[in-house]
């Protein structure tokens, strides 16, 4: 998971980020083949302690 606005396009412009659909709220996230049932208790992990 990374948040392309800070990294990948951290040199960018705003105008080339909006052409790029990367915007400051987009965050990327990259799966391959885990299992769906330990991706879903992930995210579900992730948006608890978020919100804590």
């Amino acid at each position: 998971m990374i948040h392309p606005a800070s990294t990948i396009y951290i040199h960018s412009t705003e105008e080339a980020m909006a052409e790029a659909g990367v915007y400051e709220d987009t965050i990327r996230i990259s799966v391959g083949i885990e299992d769906i049932r330990d991706l879903i208790e992930d995210f579900t992990e992730a948006v608890r302690v978020l919100g804590e």
